[in-house]
């Protein structure tokens, strides 16, 4: 028997039930935000008080490594386990060749997401004359401010604000091209499963998201908070169907062989079965 939790308020409790249990437990870091002085104290708190207690403390991709610079742990206390997706859940139905094309995104809607480099960038390519829309899924505390620049722009029938949706599956299924233009990340679930639906994708340098892409081949890369990086990217995209389909399937490939699943559970699994013997680590 072992705890397994996520995030600085789980932690908390995790460690708190613990220690009156006698038991292990392990947390997973995604990454730390800061973004309001509240969840800077909180993160502090965990970075500092927390973490270090933990039997393992598993991080989603080598990039995270940087949030936790400087604490000391104990030889193979931390490990690295990429993020998992249903593969089969995931997965896309034949879609029928269509000239308006929709570009999606899937995320919270707050500045570290960085809709508005990508809706900066669809308006240059409306300015090319493209027939496109772009569905942006998801709410957050920008939704006002991304709707606002969509107006003003006059894209208001151009950009769908979708909200929070279930049943993403079909979602995706109605996108032609994905793009993740987040300003900071771990290993983004919304990511894995673009890629998982065969997905053409346009994602940022940042976290994870290189090594998932590899050179490319698996998902295209653009700089953080670069526009027109992503506007290059959406027009190489936008006219090539070949490079779309070929992309995609490259991407399915990719998440199926190392992002799955089974490959993570097993993972998660073997260090289930070493902290079970094992005391907690000493501070």
């Amino acid at each position: 028997q072992e705890i397994h939790s996520h995030g600085y308020k789980s932690n908390f409790y995790a460690l708190h039930s613990a220690k009156k249990e006698i038991i292990p437990c392990i947390t997973t870091l995604h990454s730390w935000i800061g973004n309001t002085i509240k969840l800077r104290f909180y993160e502090f708190l965990d970075r500092n008080f927390f973490i270090k207690n933990f039997n393992r403390v598993i991080l989603v991709s080598a990039s995270t490594e940087k949030f936790l610079k400087g604490i000391r742990f104990s030889p193979g206390q931390m490990r690295i386990i990429f993020n998992g997706i249903d593969t089969e859940y995931f997965k896309s139905k034949k879609k029928e060749p269509h000239d308006n094309l929709t570009i999606g995104c899937v995320g919270r809607l707050s500045r570290e997401k960085g809709q508005r480099y990508l809706i900066e960038a669809f308006k240059e390519i409306k300015e090319e004359h493209y027939k496109a829309k772009l569905l942006l899924i998801g709410t957050g505390d920008c939704m006002q401010e991304l709707k606002n620049l969509a107006n003003k722009n006059g894209m208001e029938d151009d950009i769908v604000f979708a909200g929070a949706k279930t049943g993403l599956v079909d979602l995706y299924d109605s996108m032609d091209i994905f793009v993740l233009p987040s300003l900071t990340e771990g290993l983004p679930m919304a990511l894995l499963e673009a890629m998982s639906m065969s997905l053409p994708v346009i994602a940022t340098k940042v976290g994870g998201i290189p090594y998932i892409a590899g050179n490319e081949e698996y998902c295209l890369l653009a700089d953080p908070a670069d526009s027109k990086i992503i506007r290059d990217k959406l027009l190489l995209l936008l006219g090539n169907e070949e490079l779309r389909e070929k992309l995609g399937k490259q991407a399915r490939i990719r998440v199926e062989s190392e992002f799955s699943f089974d490959s993570t559970f097993k993972k998660y699994l073997e260090v289930y079965q070493e902290v079970i013997n094992e005391k907690r680590p000493n501070n």
